[in-house]
């Protein structure tokens, strides 16, 4: 794998790279070697040696932001750590020579796809980007960690320097490397083990991690030489610090010197006899590789059907990386890495992934596309077909009596008195909508116009038909109730009769994918509905499946009325930051939030937020919230919040230990590969299977995988089951759920969650209820409307719950509470977007608090999730002059974000002279 890439200024290299002396030996790097295009070029070859590097250094000529000279960037690849014991401890010189050249594959991906340097354009006046080809790397091979065990990796300095089509050299722009890092992190493990598997050895993949381990090398060994990565875990314990900064900080606060003049025998004598102390002898670990090569029928061709079947479920639009990383997960080393590349080339050529010649980093899908045209060509042939319930004159004389504003009033023709199939309504958050559509319903009433309301969610449809009063249900039940109804059939002309002339509302339309508005689209044809009113905000986040079709829609001149007005915030200047989200004035946003953004960059943020909202007075904490990026950080601040009420005493009687599943949220791609079952893992059967002998509701434990023939070792009762997920799994969607199975602690005075939903106990996923009393058999809650349930503790629903005092954001859509307190660590640039911004800040009345790491740095990925890129299967047709107009836009953000940097002092970096030593 790959770790952090660090950038590596002037002076540092040596002491970084050829720590402690012993790595160099009369002027010459020991393990050390050139690799890539500028390395052949320029004759470069064998060891390492300072003065030879020093010339090369003397070609950069580019600075940092602060001045400072830049001399390169060191990429790590570390091994794991199975075939590190083996080939260190063990004197397996051959899996070493395989890391080395899985190392020098992932080395050539990055200086073919990753790297690009800038030249001014005459024809365009402007700078611009160019694929750079041409790198340089500096390789030092290094065989121990700082705890002197066994840790076999390779530092890989890529010089700041390219040379273009005349040989000039010129400064890398290294954007696409840190992109692009998860790619090659992954192309090195699957070379590495490919040839591995060439010599005989077998491999355990976690496909979560994209990671493997040899077969065969037992689990205490190789703990034992994982102290060091133990120490930075109890430092981050101590601290109570666990971001990835953190954890490098942890690294250098818990590193000792290397011991200098090491006994390198003697250092291996006490890693064998470590190992002999666990029962893992020499004979074992030659016994570990077969005379002839592990095979397995890998077709590339099948692995990429796989990846983007599972990466086109999760978006309408996804990158080529992303691709490419589930590719190389996929192969598990069974398949040359340069195999899967070329076939996803293949591929692309072929049609059967589709890009746009402006930019080939995106990809959809040809049946994604046709799926987004036939939506919109749904939207535009209902244009003016049909008779408006009223006339808009007739709707402002009918509401006088109604305090609407002029946005609202125009929402209430937009259902009522357009000619229109399919229109919309967009309404950002806490603009008033359920006064609006309670209006909807008296008029609808007076003309006997039916009118139906379905959410994404149970919690979403009641609390709809709660506030409106109009009968509402969620979109998956309508769709699976009625969309398998056939031609011809009694139940087909029923339906007929009951939704003929119906308007139908969906609520929340943002949270729709693609094939829930075309299967809506598809039953208002054969139900003859009138009308569908999609009611939502394309500024909040997306449904979990592909598409964003609210948007799509809408960008396409989708008949829209759009409710401005926010009435939620009483607090003006969040007001004022929620309406510059919406405009997407960052800057300004986060002006207004300043006094309630705290930055801190030395406690845990998930512990700050926890402990100022457990600061506050009980009737206050009942009307805030705090939201969290991630899942792992929504469980660690629901720990801290317990922990802490547990030790002031609002938590009584005895605990117990309950059965707790949380779901995997696998894809349909993913619920059929058995590498994605882990033993431990919990399967549950939502339909029944009679050729394997299960019920609908049956839970099944997973005991073993087999990696090699897709099936998987279960426990179902007191039976034992082999299961192939490839032949059951994608039967039909939603026939299977799969779990990590773990315990939670229950105690009086806990508030928890459910969820999933169980209809028959009035439980819905999201429903909320406070511990009264944990018996022996039974647990007493009560809901937030005061309803009382007795559940017993062995029932199915009692596993499906969790602790309620944090969300993750994309929970806490649909919530409104006073304050909020949100966990907004820089660590994870990729969930800091505007989208998310808004979400969190229009949650809250009064104030929104954020605690950060890095105020400066939030601000900047906020901006740059900003920066245009297709959002649409349809922005990819060839036909489409919408890439042109990102391309444009992505120009003019990238100068307007350069704009924003402070002025670099920028001095040109000392040449250091040939031959003159570098200090160690």
């Amino acid at each position: 794998m790959i770790g952090n890439i660090r950038k590596i200024h002037d002076g540092e290299v040596f002491a970084y790279l050829a720590e402690d002396n012993y790595y160099v030996n009369d002027d010459t790097v020991r393990d050390s070697a050139w690799f890539g295009e500028l390395a052949r070029t320029r004759k470069l070859i064998g060891p390492i040696n300072q003065s030879c590097f020093a010339d090369q250094v003397a070609q950069n000529a580019t600075s940092d932001v602060r001045g400072k000279p830049v001399l390169g960037f060191d990429i790590v690849f570390s091994a794991p750590k199975s075939t590190s014991i083996l080939a260190l401890a063990f004197d397996r010189d051959e899996i070493r020579h395989a890391h080395q050249e899985a190392v020098r594959a992932a080395l050539a991906y990055i200086e073919q796809n990753c790297l690009t340097h800038r030249i001014y354009d005459r024809s365009e006046k402007r700078q611009t980007l160019q694929q750079s080809c041409r790198a340089l790397f500096a390789t030092f091979e290094h065989h121990e960690n700082r705890a002197l065990e066994p840790q076999l990796h390779t530092h890989c300095l890529l010089l700041q320097q390219t040379e273009d089509s005349s040989g000039r050299v010129r400064a890398l722009e290294t954007h696409r490397l840190f992109l692009h890092k998860l790619a090659a992190g992954t192309l090195y493990q699957n070379e590495f083990a490919r040839r591995l598997h060439e010599l005989g050895y077998q491999t355990r993949w976690d496909m979560g991690k994209g990671t493997f381990e040899i077969v065969g090398v037992p689990q205490n060994v190789t703990e034992e030489f994982s102290t060091r990565r133990a120490e930075i875990l109890e430092q981050l314990k101590e601290t109570g610090k666990s971001s990835h900064r953190r954890a490098d900080l942890a690294a250098l606060f818990t590193r000792a010197a290397k011991p200098k003049n090491i006994d390198r025998k003697e250092l291996k004598r006490t890693w064998l006899v470590r190992a002999e102390q666990h029962g893992f002898l020499p004979h074992h670990a030659y016994a570990l590789r077969d005379i002839e090569p592990v095979k397995a029928s890998v077709c590339p061709r099948a692995i990429i059907d796989q990846a983007v079947s599972h990466l086109s479920q999760m978006a309408a639009v996804f990158e080529k990386r992303h691709l490419t990383v589930e590719c190389l997960k996929r192969a598990r080393g069974y398949i040359a890495g340069s195999l899967v590349l070329d076939a996803i080339e293949q591929a692309i050529a072929e049609g059967a992934i589709l890009t746009a010649p402006e930019n080939g980093d995106f990809l959809t899908t040809p049946a994604m596309q046709a799926l987004e045209a036939s939506l919109l060509d749904h939207e535009k042939d209902g244009r003016s077909k049909i008779a408006p319930v009223y006339s808009e004159l007739e709707i402002s004389r009918a509401v006088r009596d109604v305090a609407l504003d002029r946005d609202q009033l125009q929402a209430v023709a937009q259902v009522l008195a357009s000619s229109s199939r399919v229109v919309g309504i967009q309404g950002y958050a806490g603009t008033g909508k359920t006064t609006l559509l309670s209006a909807v319903l008296r008029l609808a009433a007076q003309k006997r116009q039916r009118l139906i309301a379905l959410a994404p969610s149970t919690q979403a449809a009641k609390l709809l038909q709660a506030e409106t009063q109009i009968p509402a249900n969620t979109v998956q039940f309508f769709l699976t109730k009625y969309g398998k109804l056939d031609e011809g059939t009694p139940a087909l002309e029923n339906a007929r009769a009951a939704f003929a002339g119906s308007i139908l509302l969906i609520d929340e339309a943002s949270m729709l994918s693609s094939n829930q508005v075309a299967d809506l689209f598809e039953l208002q044809k054969k139900l003859q509905i009138a009308r569908i009113v999609l009611v939502g905000d394309r500024e909040q986040l997306n449904a979990v499946e592909a598409g964003r079709p609210f948007e799509l829609l809408q960008r396409a001149g989708m008949e829209c009325a759009k409710v401005r007005t926010i009435r939620r915030q009483k607090n003006e200047v969040l007001k004022g930051a929620v309406i510059d989200t919406i405009k997407k004035d960052i800057a300004a946003a986060f002006q207004k939030l300043g006094p309630d953004i705290v930055e801190n960059d030395e406690q845990d943020l998930c512990y700050l937020a926890a402990q100022t909202w457990l600061n506050q007075p009980l009737d206050k904490r009942q009307r805030s919230l705090i939201l969290t990026q991630t899942r792992v950080e929504r469980h660690l601040v629901n720990s801290i919040v317990r922990a802490h009420k547990q030790y002031i005493g609002e938590l009584s009687g005895d605990s117990v230990m309950l059965p707790h599943l949380t779901s995997k949220n696998m894809s349909v791609s993913q619920l059929r590969d058995a590498n994605f079952y882990e033993a431990g893992d919990v399967v549950l059967f939502n339909k029944r299977y009679a050729r394997l002998g299960v019920d609908r509701g049956t839970y099944a434990k997973v005991l073993q995988v087999n990696q090699q023939d897709g099936s998987v070792r279960l426990r179902v009762g007191y039976d034992i089951k082999t299961w192939r997920p490839d032949l059951v799994a994608g039967n039909a969607k939603g026939a299977i759920d799969v779990f990590q199975h773990d315990q939670i602690e229950l105690a009086q005075g806990d508030e928890i969650r459910f969820t999933r939903n169980f209809p028959r106990h009035g439980i819905m996923n999201g429903t909320q209820c406070q511990v009264l009393e944990v018996g022996d058999k039974t647990v007493r809650l009560r809901k937030q409307n005061g309803e009382i349930l007795v559940m017993n503790r062995d029932q199915a629903s009692m596993r499906h719950i969790d602790y309620a005092w944090a969300s993750t954001t994309y929970s806490a859509q649909g919530k409104t509470v006073d304050e909020v307190h949100v966990v907004a660590s820089s660590q994870k640039a990729h969930m800091n977007t505007a989208q998310s911004l808004y979400v969190q800040v229009s949650r809250a009345r009064s104030r929104a608090h954020v605690y950060t790491d890095n105020r400066e740095a939030l601000e900047m990925q906020v901006m740059k999730s900003l920066q245009p890129k297709p959002r649409h299967a349809v922005d990819l047709a060839p036909q489409s002059s919408f890439m042109q107009q990102i391309t444009e836009a992505a120009f003019a953000f990238s100068n307007k974000m350069k704009a924003r940097r402070l002025p670099a002092k920028r001095k040109p970096p000392p040449k250091p002279q040939s031959g003159i030593k570098m200090s160690i």
